[in-house]
């Protein structure tokens, strides 16, 4: 049976790709045919326009059970049996009748073992060089496939027989959720003819409700699971919902991809009503034993629990579900287990209710305390098992434990205390007495109890009888001072502390007294104040200001009259204040920075801390330069910081003045050198580039004449070269070389006089008239290499015919070369521009000096200070602050003048005018 062309997609497959090209004509060709025909996996054939086979492959020969030489030039009818030779033979025909490129046909032919085989022939028309036509074919054995086919096509339909017999629904739906079948029971169950739903969307018929979560279920869930079960509402014909209960499961192509997904619904409306109706009772009955404060459980006769309330969760942790079947013994505590089990098995029984309290573990494994109440149930006279109601008591055994424990630590503490305890009654008669008391007041215990309080020394009698008349009435003492006499008469200097006892009706039966003896204590206080009186005149007459410091927080506790008067606030104010008064914020930060390494330090030999210097400020807004020297003091268990602010402004002063001095001495030795060095250098750079300069001249003047000769000798030798290059190019070279040589040594010749006249010392007694533009021209020789690489637009405009103004060559050009390297520095990029330009004023007369860059400008808060001594915002890159000083003082020193004109961002232009001559 022959196919349409193109019906199969590349059915000729590698023979097609192998002979999609015209093979030439070759001697070699037959040879490369038969290599190619090797390389196709199927059995592959030619034959020529006659129908003649030229040859094959090997999977050919196997299939056919015929050698190669058995198969070239046969035809169909020598190979074939009649039938399949009438059908190979009619193909080919109509190959070449219709000029076919391309073609297939499927047929049945027998294979060397007599056995019938299902084919798909594919052939292709290959035109060779000179005009040759050769058939090429494949033949595919898809015996196999057909059978796959129809097995497939009997369980489908057996498939279908089976799911339109059953009950529950049936369907089947592709991967975008289109119906491509459904069973017949969705009819008595949906309402809907199955043919009505073919072809639409399942999610349409689902409850609203239900169709966020089935979308992410059959749509995400279901691709990655295969399988999955779910219940939602489907809409019936009639409008109501029903319920079903869903299995879905992916069904997959030949290569194992999700195509479509099969659904077994059933219906569980009722279902899932009669679940709902239970869930109702049972959150009713939930939510009353929920709120049981007590437990309730059932046993049977064995012990063996068979109910127990959801209050049990709340009280012992356990899930009640967890607890039925078992035992009730398995949770009680072992030491409880056999008096229980005598109460439980025996009493209860016989008298049909007890009562007991026993202990339960709970599920992180500690035990409460139970008091439970068991009662038998009974069936007529037989015991069938218990019911036990419970609380949980556990606070109050814990209660009265604690109770217990309380007493005995009182009697522990009391006994071994190191302050004297005793107890009055309300005569004033000792009930209690402890052996710190035996010790401190040398009376045994056997010796007071009972007895009238006998401590009071001559004269102090009245008011130890007050103060009983106030304790009986219910008043305390804490902290109270006096004196008591031991037993061998020597007195004591005591504080007492009391408090009133009650008996259970809340009346006031006597009261508890501590004794300590502060003897010692008394003589140490006198100490200490005679120290404290010493500190203070000493902290007093100090020459420089003393402050007392709180060393956590700062904060002024005392300062000396010296500090009053050089800060110029009172005591009051500074306490109030604090160091804010004296200090900046970030100064007072960094000064409790460097003290805090000395916190720890009370030792008697700790070392002073010197911070030094600070920036303080008075009360009028003077800075006072100041020098702390400090340590940390401990006076009655406080920690104080003692230390002194020494004013150091004029010391520092001084020594500023000497530094700046110091540095601008070195700054002139240094230009001094620097002068000197750059002369030697350009006396020695001078002599060879004399040289250069004079042998290049010589050069540039003889080239003519040696042009004249190479030209000749380049007539009769085409081929000469001179340095690497053929003549003519070297002709026209070689005189641009000249020249380049020749100005080169000119320039080094310009620079290196602008060197030595920028490095030749002046002389103070000999200024003399020169003109500004020549001075800007020196300068812009020797700076031309770094405006080169600092910019791609310099301009400089000289006005013409300028007068002269008088003064020193030198430092004039020292200042524009400053200003000029100031400009080329603050430019941010090579896209931004100097602009320098010299100009007549008339009124007063006086030549203006312009440069104006394109730079990031001067911040506002620092132009003030431009021109002070060693400022600089240059220091990583080695600025020394000196360059604008000293240029203002020359321009000062010439009796000019220069002002800045700034904005951030934009840009800076300095002018600088000097009278004329």
């Amino acid at each position: 049976m022959s196919l349409p062309d193109g019906t199969k997609k590349n059915n000729i497959g590698l023979c097609s790709e192998i002979f999609g090209m015209n093979l030439p004509s070759h001697p070699e060709r037959h040879s490369l045919t038969s290599c190619i025909l090797e390389l196709i996996p199927d059995p592959a054939f030619i034959k020529n326009i006659d129908g003649k086979y030229q040859g094959c492959n090997a999977l050919f020969e196997k299939f056919f059970g015929k050698s190669s030489s058995e198969i070239k030039n046969k035809t169909d009818y020598d190979l074939f049996l009649p039938t399949i030779a009438q059908v190979f033979s009619h193909n080919h025909k109509h190959i070449i009748r219709k000029s076919l490129l391309n073609y297939s046909f499927e047929t049945q032919i027998v294979c060397h073992q007599s056995h019938s085989r299902d084919v798909i022939v594919e052939v292709k028309t290959v035109r060779f060089d000179g005009g040759s036509v050769s058939i090429v074919g494949v033949i595919k054995d898809v015996t196999a496939l057909k059978k796959a086919e129809t097995a497939l096509c009997e369980r489908r339909d057996l498939l279908h027989r089976i799911t339109d017999n059953m009950l529950d629904l049936v369907s089947e739906a592709d991967l975008h959720g289109f119906f491509r079948y459904l069973s017949p029971s969705h009819g008595p169950i949906l309402g809907f003819a199955p043919e009505e739903l073919i072809g639409s969307f399942l999610y349409d018929l689902m409850h609203p409700d239900d169709l966020e979560r089935m979308r992410n279920t059959f749509q995400v869930t279901l691709p990655a699971l295969k399988s999955v079960r779910a219940e939602f509402r489907y809409r019936h014909a009639d409008g109501h919902y029903i319920w079903l209960d869903t299995i879905a499961k992916g069904t997959t192509d030949r290569f194992g991809r999700i195509n479509g997904a099969v659904f077994a619904s059933r219906d569980v409306t009722e279902h899932v009503r009669a679940e709902k109706a239970l869930r109702n009772s049972e959150e009713h009955l939930r939510r009353i034993t929920d709120n049981m404060p007590a437990l309730v459980s059932t046993a049977d006769r064995y012990g063996v629990f068979t109910y127990l309330s959801p209050s049990h969760r709340g009280i012992l942790g356990f899930d009640p579900e967890a607890l039925v079947g078992t035992c009730l013994w398995d949770w009680m505590h072992p030491e409880d287990m056999e008096r229980m089990r005598e109460a439980f098995q025996v009493t209860l029984p016989a008298q049909k209710k007890v009562r007991a309290e026993f202990r339960y573990r709970h599920i992180d494994g500690h035990y409460i305390w139970l008091e439970t109440v068991a009662k038998c149930t009974m069936d007529g006279l037989q015991v069938t098992g218990s019911i036990f109601a419970s609380r949980d008591i556990t606070e109050r055994r814990r209660a009265e434990i604690a109770l217990r424990e309380v007493n005995q630590t009182l009697q522990a503490t009391i006994q071994a205390s190191p302050l004297a305890i005793f107890v009055l009654d309300r005569n004033g008669c000792i009930q209690l007495w402890n052996p710190a008391a035996q010790q401190m007041f040398g009376w045994a215990e056997e010796e007071v109890l009972g007895q009238y309080y006998r401590l009071v020394p001559d004269g102090l009698d009245p008011e130890f009888r007050e103060n009983l008349a106030r304790m009986n009435r219910g008043e305390k003492f804490h902290g109270q001072e006096t004196r008591r006499r031991r037993k061998d008469g020597t007195l004591l200097d005591i504080s007492f502390s009391t408090a009133p006892l009650y008996d259970q009706g809340g009346e006031i039966i006597g009261t508890v007294g501590i004794l300590a003896d502060i003897t010692e204590r008394k003589r140490t206080e006198v100490a200490l104040r005679e120290s404290e009186e010493l500190f203070r005149q000493i902290f007093e007459q100090h020459e420089d200001p003393a402050f007392l410091l709180d060393p956590e927080t700062l904060a002024i506790l005392d300062v000396n009259a010296v500090g009053v008067r050089l800060y110029g606030y009172s005591k009051e104010d500074l306490r109030a204040g604090g160091l804010e008064l004296l200090m900046k914020p970030e100064t007072r930060a960094l000064f409790a920075q460097k003290l805090a390494c000395e916190q720890n330090a009370l030792c008697d030999d700790a070392p002073w801390r010197h911070v030094s210097p600070l920036n303080t400020t008075d009360s009028r807004g003077i800075t006072v330069m100041a020098a702390f020297r400090g340590r940390l003091l401990r006076s009655r268990g406080q920690d104080y910081l003692y230390g002194t602010f020494r004013d150091i402004t004029e010391k520092l002063r001084i020594r500023k003045e000497r530094s700046e001095l110091q540095a601008k001495l070195i700054q002139a030795n240094k230009m001094t050198a620097i002068g000197t060095l750059a002369s030697g250098i350009a006396h020695e750079i001078n002599n060879p580039n004399n040289y250069l300069l004079a042998n290049a001249q010589f050069l540039e003047g003889a080239w003519p004449d040696i042009c004249h000769i190479l030209e000749d000798h380049a007539d009769h030798q085409p081929d000469l070269t001179i340095g690497g290059l053929p003549v003519q190019e070297a002709l026209e070279d070689i005189p641009q070389l000249l020249q380049s040589l020749v100005e080169g040594s000119r320039r080094i010749k310009n620079i290196v006089a602008s060197l030595k006249d920028f490095s030749r010392q002046d002389d103070e007694s000999m200024r003399r008239p020169f003109e500004i533009n020549r001075v800007i021209k020196a300068a812009l020789v020797i700076l031309a290499n770094k405006i080169k690489k600092s910019t791609d637009h310099f301009s400089c405009q000289l006005s013409a015919e300028l007068p002269q103004v008088v003064g020193h060559y030198q430092k004039i050009e020292q200042v524009v070369i400053n200003l000029l390297i100031n400009a080329l520095q603050s430019l941010p990029d090579r896209r931004a521009g100097v602009f320098l330009s010299t100009s007549l004023q008339e009124l007063p007369r006086c030549v203006i000096i312009k440069i104006r860059d394109q730079g990031i400008g001067i911040p506002e808060e620092i132009r003030g200070r431009i021109l002070d001594p060693f400022f600089t915002t240059k220091h990583k890159s080695g600025g020394t602050g000196l360059g604008l000083s000293i240029c203002y003082a020359i321009i000062n020193d010439h009796k000019g003048t220069m002002d800045f004109d700034s904005e951030t961002g934009v840009g800076t232009t300095v002018t600088v005018t000097l009278p004329v001559a």
